[in-house]
């Protein structure tokens, strides 16, 4: 009979499992989408910041560029996704925009926790 060279407990095993799933979660999680948000092209936080109500879409490309996408709202508005999920099961930053009549009506600007 062929003896193993080395016995594993089952808390090793255990331990090993553990810190497999870890590794996983680190590789995949933080290492290739860091925050899981997909930015517009010329978008950048600076300008966003600088939207207020009342701006009409032309001012709001000229500050920060096209949409990822345009998407119906209710009441004939629509909401400007300036950013979006790698992983739609996972959080990411909301920065959208509310535009009713060419004009904005609401910024979303905050962290969407799925």
């Amino acid at each position: 009979m062929i003896r193993p060279r080395f016995r594993l407990s089952v808390r090793t095993m255990m331990l090993m499992v553990v810190l497999s799933g870890t590794m996983i979660f680190l590789v995949r999680g933080c290492i290739l989408h860091p925050d899981n948000t997909i930015y517009a092209d010329n978008y950048s936080e600076t300008g966003f910041r600088q939207i207020r109500a009342g701006m009409t879409s032309k001012e709001v490309e000229a500050l920060i560029g096209a949409p990822l996408r345009k998407a119906p709202y209710t009441g004939g508005a629509s909401v400007w996704h300036y950013t979006d999920q790698y992983n739609r099961t996972r959080s990411f930053w909301r920065r959208w925009l509310v535009i009713e009549n060419d004009r904005v009506e609401e910024a979303v600007n905050d962290y969407f926790e799925e």
